[in-house]
């Protein structure tokens, strides 16, 4: 067979074939990232911290023929730090329990890297201490002053309380969306509760069995809000026993991938082309195409398909994100060439002014000590 006729029957075996690779690739399982920072500093509970590691370890969520995958990263003081905005990174953020006093008073560089994350269109997920940090205060009963004040990046208000006992909850018809227990079983003597007229409540206190202290405070009051504006999507969680499958349903839901809507999508689609308008360094022009590629195909199936969009649009930020990462290892690198050179050259500034006092010290000291010594040496003969 010539080759002219070789190509002309590969031609057609393509063209033939093509439609229904189209198919297949439409029916494929398509695969997306959420990144997911989760503050482990100094003033995390532990135990809290290891919790949600060990459910977010290999979890996925999965929408049709869509798996979002999730990509787990611990933030410190000093990631912070070192990489200035890190809140074009994540998807969403989740602070777990911790002290209360100190997320209230010495994480002003974590409050900036959440408002970062939300800022861009993220989500945030509250936990205990988590949750009660971000809203606008903290009050206790009876108290004519406030015990601490929260962040404000929630409008809410969180009421300790004090009981002993169990606490049923009653699920809202939206915190079916998320939670699947209706019972929750609290072994200490003191809570919080939330209130708020913009977030929707998803846990409301059903009952306290064998409590005392402020009860009034307690039955009635919701333990988890959804909150939820233009931007971004929050849930504060205010007990801490909460499930795996709960945590998931959580993250799915401030991600934007459940409940879905196209206003929604859009407001996420914006806010990512506002971060690729105003990035800090090049991106090349290879990530640049897929991302376009990828923000067409995603706007123009946004109202046919809208998860189908929404996995475009997490694959351009994970594109995105790559190469922001690369940048960020150099600027990293760079930083600390930077304040090695710096703390070398403190180093060498002070070992040469030792060196210099002890050489014009022994100078003066010798210098002395001879003279005399040859004036007398002199007199004598």
């Amino acid at each position: 067979m010539s080759r002219i006729s070789k190509i002309l029957v590969f031609t057609i075996l393509l063209l033939l074939t093509s439609p229904l690779r189209a198919i297949d690739a439409e029916e494929a399982p398509k695969l997306a990232y959420i990144l997911i920072g989760i503050y482990g500093g100094k003033y995390v509970n532990e135990k809290s911290l290891h919790m949600v590691l060990n459910y977010l370890r290999d979890s996925m969520i999965r929408i049709g023929n869509i798996t979002w995958r999730i990509k787990v990263h611990i933030i410190k003081e000093t990631d912070i730090l070192l990489k200035q905005d890190t809140g074009l990174l994540y998807d969403v953020i989740i602070l777990p329990d911790g002290d209360l006093s100190k997320y209230a008073s010495s994480l002003t560089t974590l409050r900036s890297e959440i408002v970062n994350v939300l800022k861009h269109g993220g989500g945030f997920i509250g936990i205990g201490a988590g949750a009660y940090i971000v809203t606008k205060d903290i009050l206790y009963p009876g108290a004519k002053e406030l015990k601490y004040t929260g962040w404000s990046l929630i409008d809410a208000r969180t009421y300790a309380v004090t009981y002993t006992g169990n606490i049923t909850l009653r699920l809202t018809k939206y915190g079916n969306i998320i939670f699947n227990k209706t019972t929750s079983i609290f072994n200490k003597t003191s809570g919080y509760v939330f209130e708020s007229k913009v977030a929707l409540p998803l846990a409301i206190v059903n009952s306290a069995s064998n409590a005392s202290g402020n009860v009034y405070l307690v039955i009635g009051y919701p333990a988890a809000l959804a909150y939820e504006n233009a931007t971004c999507r929050a849930v504060l969680i205010g007990f801490v026993d909460i499930s795996r499958e709960e945590l998931l349903q959580s993250i799915a839901y401030v991600s934007g991938i459940i409940n879905a809507s196209y206003l929604r999508f859009v407001s996420m689609f914006n806010r990512f082309l506002n971060v690729l308008c105003n990035v800090s360094f090049a991106i090349p022009p290879s990530s640049l195409e897929k991302i376009k590629n990828c923000l067409n195909e995603a706007l123009s199936n946004a109202n046919s398909d809208i998860h189908y969009s929404l996995y475009l649009l997490y694959y351009a930020k994970d594109i995105f994100r790559e190469d922001y990462l690369q940048w960020l290892s150099y600027r990293e690198k760079i930083y600390l060439i930077k304040h090695v050179a710096s703390i070398s050259l403190i180093i060498i500034g002070i070992m040469s002014s030792f060196l210099a006092l002890y050489i014009y010290v022994f100078k003066r000291k010798y210098l002395k000590g001879g003279t005399l010594k040859d004036s007398q040496n002199y007199y004598v003969q």
